[in-house]
């Protein structure tokens, strides 16, 4: 689930969330893009959850508010996404896990304040199919599930949404595309290096090639973010 609803300036693709599910599918787990922002109604959500029927529900946390100290107040997400955490317990059995930049953030004191069961700091491509594999074992995990920090991981393909790609491009968004992540530096006002790690890592120039094509060819995209 993407929980963003800001589209101040413009309504932004959840990018995050789609390299996420794309890793997942590659890991052989079937996988469906919930984005609350595009929801027609309330009972929207209640609806796919009750026709997919997930085992595991995951929550994409984008902005926790708008880093603007006069407005903190009016701009928190951390109650909405409580209620939403408790919304969500009262549809499925499993788990829900948070994750994304804004839980990176403060994990523990999400974690803590919403009710999820468990947390995904960092790119979450490889760290939520880790945290799977060991709930499908049965085994033991931590609450919360880091990936590398200072480390290079491979950074997944845009794996764009055939249902949610296009209703961005109607409402003027522009998809985002990273061809690279990670920040060594630690200026003071900057939450990168905790978001993406410390290593500055590059993806295949081929590889983003491949995202802009299928863009232009599937989705008739022309123009893009780079979120580097």
């Amino acid at each position: 689930i993407s929980s963003n609803t800001c589209e101040d300036p413009y309504p932004v693709y959840p990018l995050g969330v789609s390299v996420v599910a794309g890793a997942l599918r590659q890991a052989g787990y079937l996988t469906q893009i919930y984005d609350i922002s595009l929801s027609a109604s309330s009972d929207d959500l209640e609806r796919v959850v009750k026709e997919f029927t997930p085992d595991v529900v995951g929550i994409s946390v984008r902005n926790i508010d708008n880093v603007d100290s006069l407005t903190a107040g009016a701009s928190w997400t951390g109650d909405s996404l409580r209620e939403l955490v408790a919304r969500l317990k009262g549809l499925v059995a499993g788990p829900v896990v948070l994750g994304g930049p804004g839980f990176s953030l403060i994990p523990e004191e999400l974690l803590a304040h919403t009710g999820a069961d468990y947390g995904v700091t960092g790119p979450g491509e490889a760290a939520l199919p880790a945290l799977l594999n060991h709930l499908a074992a049965r085994k033991s995990s931590p609450r919360i599930v880091s990936a590398e920090g200072t480390s290079c991981s491979h950074i997944g393909p845009a794996a764009w949404d055939e249902f949610l790609f296009p209703e961005y491009l109607k409402r003027g968004g522009l998809p985002g595309l990273h061809t690279k992540r990670g920040c060594p530096n630690a200026c003071l006002y900057c939450g990168y290096p905790v978001v993406e790690g410390t290593t500055i890592c590059h993806r295949d120039p081929l590889e983003v090639v491949e995202d802009l094509r299928h863009a232009r060819d599937h989705f008739g995209a022309r123009d893009f973010f780079f979120t580097d």
